[in-house]
Order: structure tokens, then sequence, then C-alpha cells
């Protein structure tokens, strides 16, 4: 029986019997490569317990029922694993790092935005952090900006009420307190949007720091969220 060029999809053959059989596997191939979704890429080894239609895809050193499958995506029908080699290119979503990716041949790339044949990439990333505010003046968070990276800006959402006798507060980086946003509001629920006046190229690796205006802080939960592009070389 032979095989589609991409998907590995099987063909039926002539006369052959029990055709809803080799159509059915193709259904559910289909069913578990278009839209790929991942649910893990580190995982070596089946648990017993995934449901029909589970796609993961095997790292190098895969045992058990995914041993020699290194590379592999490995998807369940009718009970079996069946591993398909994906393609430069394939586009897949991976569950367990809620990542968008772009396979490159050798690895998914986080985040692909823009690539080349010889492997320069532009990819665009947001970084997530919830920022618990201690009492004082100036707050610097655990969000670093990437060394050579190209910010776009920081957004943000206040959690929990920010207290303490400041009157309003900014977003910035060290030397630039106010650099993303200015006279913040203290209730729950605000919200911050703060793009860059220009695409800013960052050399070092600043952390995005909270400055109280009028006062200090005294508490309060920020979820902060930086944008930015990392540029990515060609391959030798």
């Amino acid at each position: 029986m032979t095989n589609t060029p991409n998907l590995t999809l099987p063909l039926l053959e002539g006369n052959q019997a029990q055709k809803h059989v080799t159509v059915n596997e193709g259904l559910s191939l289909l069913d578990g490569l278009t839209q790929l979704v991942i649910e893990s890429r580190t995982v070596t080894s089946p648990s017993g317990s995934e449901v029909e239609g589970s796609l993961y895809f095997l790292p190098v050193g895969a045992v058990n029922e995914w041993a020699g499958q290194g590379g592999k995506l490995a998807l369940k029908v009718n009970g079996a694993w069946r591993f398909v080699v994906p393609k430069i290119g394939w586009q897949a979503y991976i569950l367990a790092e809620e990542l968008q990716t772009q396979w490159e041949g050798s690895t998914w790339v986080k985040r692909a935005y823009a690539s080349s044949v010889n492997g320069a990439k532009t990819t665009h990333h947001i970084v997530e952090i919830d920022h618990v505010i201690t009492p004082g003046t100036v707050n610097t968070t655990a969000l670093a900006i990437p060394q050579y990276s190209l910010v776009y800006g920081v957004t943000g959402r206040i959690l929990t009420t920010v207290s303490g006798t400041l009157t309003s507060w900014d977003v910035g980086t060290p030397g630039d307190g106010d650099r993303y946003a200015n006279n913040i509001g203290l209730a729950q629920g605000s919200w911050i949007n703060g793009p860059s006046f220009r695409i800013l190229t960052y050399y070092n690796q600043p952390n995005i720091q909270l400055s109280a205006t009028g006062g200090d802080f005294a508490g309060g939960v920020v979820r902060l969220a930086l944008h930015y592009d990392i540029l990515t070389p060609p391959n030798a």
C-alpha cells in the first residue's frame, strides 16, 4: 500500500477489501495532523493513559513504544501509535508550553514569525509575570529585557489594588523610570498599554521597574507583559 507524500495518508488499492479501514485511518491522520496541537515535546515514554488523537513530538532518547522514533510526531490512532516525520514549515501549538512554533528541520522554533532558507529568524515574544508589590518608592520586577531584543512596549493589568501613600505610579527601566507608562491609577482592574515611542534595542539586560509618584508603595499585585522581537543570524 502506498502513502501520500506529505501527511503519509494511506491510499486505497484497486480491488482492496475492507476499504473502510484504510479510509478511517486516513481520516484519523488528517484529524491529528491538520491544525497541529502537540501535547508535549519533552515526554520520552507514553503513560498508557493517552486518549485517541493525542499528538506528541518525540525527543531523542524516547523509549518503550516510542523507542527509535526521536524527531517524529507520534499520533495515537485506533489505539496504536502512528509516527510521522514533520516537514519544514509546519506550524504547531505546544500545549505544555503554551507556545506557537514552527518546525525548521531540527527543532520547533518558538513563536516563529519569519525565517530564511539558511535559518535567519525574526521571532516575536511576549513574556508575562505577576509582580507582588513591596513597600518602598521603587520596585524592580523579575521581568528582564533580553539582550539584543527590540522592544515594542509593556502592557499590564492591576490584579489587586495598589496601596500606599502614592498618588500614581510609572513603568520603565532603571534610569528611565517612566519609559513605558506614567500616572497610572491604583484601582484594581486598571490597565496599562505602554508602547515604545520607537522600537528600542537593548544591549544590556535591564529589569522592568515600577516607580511610585507622590509617596510610597505599600502593596498590590500587577500583571505585566513585555512585547519584543529577537533577531537570529543565519547558520554557517
